[in-house]
């Protein structure tokens, strides 16, 4: 990568961490991403930092997300939004001031096959859920070579998902997606202009 492209891209940095200590790779970050059901998240010592913080919907842990207790819902947007609100409102209670805050519904964590499609095809309903100013906050999304992309493709090698990732990426942006996350980002990127220019003609 040249050193004028990588001054474009910004740090980000993942915590699932019980705390921070001086010298953390977390205090030289331009984004904090935070797992939002996790009760250790660090929201006290990101709101010190005064950096975008991204709230990612999970239950459980990685090693037990996909478990049925984690992954039955009600109704998968209705809850996804609920608990978004929920932890989205303990950030803001911790010092976090609401428009640094990004939410992130996470495909693929805690969520069946099905789940995923129905999050895919519900971004605005999603949206619509949020309770106001959290209706009008950025949305991140990452179907990026995701697993649900391989089942229905048949691509087992995750590398080989970067077609079924564009058009995920595509389905997002048209939904209200401000911000994807990808591997392949050239990819990713032309299919995610293709969408947002068609989504700016609709009514």
């Amino acid at each position: 990568m040249s050193k004028s492209l990588a001054k474009q891209w910004a740090l980000c940095h993942g915590a699932y961490l019980r705390g921070m200590k001086q010298g953390s790779p977390l205090l030289h970050t331009h984004f904090a991403c935070v797992l939002s059901t996790h009760p250790c998240a660090p929201a006290r010592q990101v709101a010190e930092l005064g950096v975008p913080y991204v709230l990612m919907h999970m239950r459980g842990t990685p090693q037990d997300m996909q478990q049925r207790r984690h992954t039955a819902y009600d109704n998968v947007i209705a809850d996804v939004a609920a608990e978004l609100a929920q932890a989205a409102n303990a950030a803001i209670a911790a010092g976090i001031e609401p428009w640094r805050l990004v939410l992130d519904p996470g495909l693929g964590f805690a969520k069946t096959h099905e789940g995923n499609l129905a999050l895919l095809a519900g971004l605005p309903a999603l949206r619509a859920a949020l309770p106001p100013p959290l209706a009008c906050l950025p949305q991140l999304l990452g179907p990026s070579r995701k697993g649900f992309l391989g089942r229905l493709t048949g691509r087992q090698v995750a590398a080989e998902r970067d077609w079924a990732t564009a058009a995920a990426a595509a389905l997002c942006v048209a939904g209200g997606a401000n911000i994807i996350r990808a591997h392949n980002v050239e990819a990713v990127r032309d299919a995610c202009r293709v969408a947002d220019a068609a989504r700016r003609f609709l009514p």
